[in-house]
């Protein structure tokens, strides 16, 4: 009779330690507004968050979607376009690549738009070398092989963009330029996807199956957490990270969470039924949103952790 006795109480200590985890698991789902259906990508909000960027199938086309009304506007069907857009940090604009065939083979362009009249401007043409964007306070290109800044705009932003860590990913991997004066530092091959944290002393990268960070003050590099698409939260204390599960051919699911940076997680909260991918946040860290790749829809939904 002990025995069973024994077995009765480490049933109910068990079941009552498991209690709070249940209870969260019930939190409801925040309500979600699709704003891009299809066979899309990923979504990229504006500085603003009034706006979301969404890139087509294959990283082809760009176009965007008005929270307030709801209204579409097609910016681009170019090949390339979607991959990695800059919006101005106000928001008025936003800057993307196109990729179109000569007879010399393919090249770029770099292209602005004005978010308010849809108006376009070719910023760049005929380039042969694909350089990643960023937009803070002048847009600009970074050239792959030097980590150095072609500047489109801004005269007196030249000084304020050199002295801002540069970290893009090379064919040999992940390379950091933490000044405009310092060493490059290359980090591991097959490294991809690196972004400088909000207050410039980070920079997250994926490495495998891993997302990993790389301390700019002190050069130290250490695994955070696993997971994939990581997008930094505002105040540059934590990410958003994907973590998926496939079923061999494809993801049969995933979970979002939010990491702080002694890797302790939270998971996200999101529409039940979803495999959310490709998270981004707004700029106030109280929306998210994220693909769907079980509908190819790209979802807004308040940022709810359990």
């Amino acid at each position: 009779m002990r025995p069973l006795l024994v077995l009765l109480a480490v049933f109910v200590l068990f079941a009552c330690t498991e209690a709070p985890q249940s209870t969260a698991a019930k939190i409801a789902a925040p309500e979600t507004t699709a704003v891009c259906e299809g066979d899309l990508v990923r979504g990229l909000f504006s500085p603003d968050g009034a706006a979301v960027a969404c890139t087509g199938a294959k990283y082809r086309g760009l176009s965007l979607h008005f929270l307030r009304d709801g209204k579409k506007a097609v910016l681009s069907t170019a090949e390339g376009a979607g991959i990695a857009p800059a919006w101005s940090p106000d928001g008025a604009n936003i800057a993307f690549r196109e990729r179109y065939d000569t007879a010399d083979g393919v090249r770029e362009r770099i292209v602005t738009v004005k978010a308010a009249d849809l108006s376009r401007a070719v910023e760049a043409d005929g380039l042969t070398v694909t350089m990643p964007l960023f937009w803070r306070g002048a847009l600009t290109a970074i050239r792959p092989d030097t980590l150095r800044p072609t500047l489109f705009h801004g005269p007196d932003a030249s000084t304020r963009i050199a002295a801002l860590p540069t970290a893009v990913t090379t064919p040999a991997g992940v390379k950091i330029l933490p000044a405009p004066d310092a060493k490059p530092v290359a980090l591991a091959a097959g490294s991809h996807s690196p972004i400088v944290s909000p207050d410039g002393r980070w920079v997250s990268y994926i490495e495998g199956n891993a997302v990993r960070l790389y301390d700019l003050a002190s050069g130290s590099d250490r695994r955070l957490t696993g997971g994939s698409h990581p997008v930094w939260m505002p105040n540059g204390r934590g990410l958003v990270v994907a973590v998926t599960r496939d079923d061999g051919r494809d993801i049969a699911a995933a979970t979002l969470y939010l990491v702080s940076l002694d890797g302790a997680a939270r998971r996200i909260v999101t529409a039940p039924g979803a495999i959310p991918l490709y998270p981004d946040v707004t700029a106030d860290g109280a929306r998210i949103l994220y693909t769907d790749h079980a509908t190819g829809r790209i979802l807004v939904q308040s940022l709810v952790t359990e």
